[in-house]
């Protein structure tokens, strides 16, 4: 009641507080009940409508209620497919909770004829005949149905009850209904209209497929509003139909039609406006959202299912669906991609995004609007490509591309700007700076701003921008052969070919090692790469026909290599095992890589790094012969380093006066080994030759870049050397490249520890016709000098601040 007064039993205490709450509500009511006629089919639903959107615990059991059953004597429980319980069983009788239903003449439970009570929609309660299971009530049962007032709906967490129980009877005659519900057709056409709500006729489709024809007969909306005009009937004199039809949605596809897995699926209960016993009528609007469903960016179908009181279903359309689709959104594209192979015609290129319709070029040149250009789908490969021709490198351009989808959303995407001139212009220049000129040699990588090459490129917009220092000489597939400058520029998918007289060759950045690099560590050993040589035997197979640099061929795979035809030792017989795996011929002519020297961190030399390579590199014999040479009027002994064959390789000189042959002159192993920057990193360092000067060999100190260990360097600990009885020695157990036994640099393969022979720099202190070698077992030997079978490991002083 809007006035209620209230009475305090007792005062309450200090700082409570009430609340009152009206607990008495309206009560929910049966408003409407089938069947209720006499000669009623007897498989017909019984229906009942209430007045209020009724809880669908009402006709499930409690936990406590079931307990309770089963202590009076409940036998079995019936389930929806294991869950909630519904009903149960004792001494063969079934009972529904809330629900009575039995034989009016003779009182009997008939409730077993009868499947499952379900709340069809809040308010609409079925029990359905249980015909499937052969259970249909007896020929002309007087059926009497009592809705216990149990039922109820929830208001603030309390259960509303009707206020009293429902009873009604029909009597059923002895046929049952097996023909569905119909749609009424007038003149040759089913009375079913189903439109959008801007009056779109939805049409019936098989099937709907994200593509060009499922697209040109989709019908598109905003708002998922229906408008319905439905008219249903019954064939044939049958049960009629029910209030109500389902409308069934699935939602098949997603934002952008990307297919939905699992597919999204509801329905909803619709009443007719207007049933009798073999009509239904529906005219009207529908709201999805309002229904429940989110109707947002997506493709759905649509199907109707309509039940006579007998359960006997009908679904509309019967061969296909209804689809229509929500799109508000303008295609998303991506950036179109623009191409051109060096030249004034550029095609533009997009991916064929899954609802387009239509893409065209929009453009500007120098402000003046331009006649849009029709991009053409191509169903070769489903993308769509138009070209403007004529694009000028010195041009202002403005270019859209305006998308089209099919439900007639526009968006535009504005083409960045894209390149449409690379000039290239300069003679080369080969006079070394930074980069590792050498002849006419490019190396991949380098700046061709470092040849003396100036490079300018050009955009859509009008601009132009210097890029002499910011662009590389290019890579090759196969490097071997000669190369006319004409640089491929590509930026995205254009292409600009400029080309420079000449005839030139690129070889790979590294195949020239100019300061030291990091070589990581060995057994405790700090290691680094610097300047390069031949070395393993080579494993491709096409070169150069002439040499290109520094005497060395270029490979097909970007790398120097020597050519040399081998004099290998083998006086003992041993094979000569190249490094891959085949046996080294004498006589035969073999291309050797130019590869990293790599050397050893020994220890401070001088104030400065020394470094040992790691391998045996070449040969050289000590002296051209084993007699004493006159320099300036002064006799030497051929074991002499000063004035040594050795020290002309290694370091391309010769001492004033000396009237040796010049073979080596600005030739030698630091010429070969080292480009000139990398040959200024290279300290000149004081040579100590005084070993022995008290036997009557002397020989005066050096200054030289390149150098040999001398005799006690080669068994100083510090150097991490072990003693000259020590056999084996590993760090004097150095291995002979392929190139150093090409060279005849002997090395023993008999024994598994067998290395090469190696020169020092110190005089025999004994004999001066020999000097002191390293022999295969890692101790002391005095080959002759002129031995042709002992190999060179050079050592060099760098700065520290100069290794990485």
């Amino acid at each position: 009641s809007d006035k209620t007064s209230i009475k305090l039993l007792r005062e309450p205490e200090s700082e409570i507080q009430l609340g009152v709450r009206s607990i008495v509500t309206e009560r929910p009511q049966i408003i409407s009940y089938t069947p209720i006629t006499t000669g009623t089919l007897k498989d017909s639903t019984i229906q009942v409508l209430f007045n209020y959107d009724m809880d669908p615990d009402s006709i499930y059991y409690t936990e406590d209620e079931i307990n309770s059953l089963l202590n009076g004597g409940a036998e079995t429980f019936l389930s929806v497919d294991g869950g909630r319980k519904y009903g149960y069983v004792k001494d063969g009788e079934t009972f529904f909770k809330n629900i009575r239903i039995t034989n009016n003449k003779t009182g009997q439970n008939i409730i077993d004829r009868f499947c499952n009570p379900v709340f069809e929609n809040p308010r609409v309660l079925s029990i359905v005949s249980n015909k499937d299971a052969g259970h249909t009530l007896d020929d002309y049962t007087q059926v009497l149905v009592r809705i216990e007032k149990g039922f109820f709906y929830t208001e603030q967490e309390k259960n509303v009850e009707m206020a009293g129980s429902k009873m009604w009877m029909y009597q059923v005659n002895n046929k049952t209904d097996d023909k569905p519900l119909v749609i009424t057709n007038q003149n040759g056409n089913d009375l079913f209209t189903a439109k959008l709500s801007d009056e779109t006729q939805l049409v019936q489709s098989a099937s709907f497929a994200p593509n060009q024809s499922g697209f040109e007969s989709l019908q598109f909306t905003g708002d998922g509003k229906l408008n319905l005009d439905i008219n249903v009937r019954d064939p044939d004199g049958g049960s009629g139909p029910n209030s109500y039809f389902t409308l069934n949605v699935k939602k098949l596809y997603g934002e952008n039609y990307s297919p939905l897995s699992p597919v999204t699926e509801g329905s909803c209960i619709i009443d007719f406006q207007n049933v009798t016993s073999d009509e239904a009528v529906f005219e009207g609007r529908v709201d999805l959202k309002e229904e429940g469903f989110p109707v947002d960016e997506g493709v759905y179908e649509l199907s109707f299912e309509f039940k006579d009181r007998s359960n006997n279903s009908m679904t509309y359309p019967s061969d296909g669906k209804f689809y229509f689709a929500v799109d508000t959104k303008a295609p998303e594209m991506t950036l179109p991609l623009v191409k051109s192979e060096d030249s004034s015609t550029y095609t533009f290129e997009c991916n064929d995004c899954i609802d387009l319709k239509s893409a065209q070029i929009v453009y500007t040149k120098d402000e003046t609007e331009m006649t849009p250009v029709t991009m053409n789908k191509d169903s070769s490969d489903n993308r769509y490509r138009g070209e403007i021709s004529s694009i000028a490198e010195d041009t202002a351009y403005g270019i859209k591309i305006r998308y089209t989808d099919y439900a007639g959303n526009v968006s535009e995407e504005t083409v960045p700007k894209f390149l449409t001139g690379f000039t290239l212009t300069g003679t080369p220049d080969f006079t070394e700076t930074n980069a590792s000129h050498a002849e006419n040699v490019f190396f991949a990588g380098d700046k061709i701003a470092d040849y003396g090459i100036t490079a300018k490129k050009y955009y859509s917009d009008g601009s132009s921008v210097d890029v002499s220092s910011s662009y590389t000489i290019p890579s090759r597939s196969s490097y071997n052969s000669s190369w006319d400058f004409t640089y491929t520029y590509s930026e995205g998918s254009i292409s600009k070919s400029p080309v420079l007289a000449g005839t030139y060759y690129i070889a790979k950045k590294d195949a020239l090692t100019q300061k030291p690099v990091d070589a990581g560590m060995k057994a405790s050993w700090e290691y680094y790469k610097f300047g390069d040589y031949p070395q393993s035997v080579s494993r491709i197979s096409s070169y150069t026909t002439d040499t290109v640099y520094n005497g060395w061929y270029l490979g097909s795979d970007g790398y120097f290599y020597e050519k040399y035809t081998a004099n290998v030792f083998n006086e003992d017989g041993y094979n000569r095992k190249m490094s891959d795996g085949n046996v080294m011929a004498a006589g035969t002519t073999y291309y050797f890589k130019i590869e990293p020297i790599s050397w050893r961190l020994v220890c401070l030399y001088n104030g400065n790094s020394l470094l040992l390579s790691e391998k045996n590199l070449d040969q050289c014999a000590r002296n051209w012969t084993n007699s004493d040479k006159t320099v300036n009027g002064n006799t030497y002994y051929p074991s002499n380093y000063k004035y040594s064959k050795l020290r002309a390789f290694l370091n391309g000189k010769y001492e004033d006066g000396d009237e040796e042959n010049k073979n080596f002159a600005d030739k030698g192993f630091l010429q070969k080994a080292f480009t000139s920057s990398a040959r200024d990193i290279i300290k000149t360092t004081t040579v100590d030759n005084a070993g022995y000067q008290g036997s009557g060999y002397p020989c005066d100190d050096t200054y030289d870049k390149i150098f040999a260990l001398s005799s006690s360097e080669a068994c100083n600990s510090a150097y991490g050397f072990g003693a000259w009885n020590k056999k084996n020695d590993p760090l004097r157990l150095i291995e002979a490249t392929d190139f150093a036994l090409a060279r005849h640099v002997y090395q023993n393969y008999n024994l598994s520890w067998g290395k090469s022979v190696w020169w020092l720099r110190t005089t025999s202190s004994t004999d001066a016709y020999k000097s002191h070698a390293i022999d295969n077992d890692a101790t002391l030997q005095n080959p002759s000098n002129n031995d042709g079978n002992v190999g060179i490991v050079p050592a060099l002083c760098v700065s520290a601040s100069d290794l990485p």
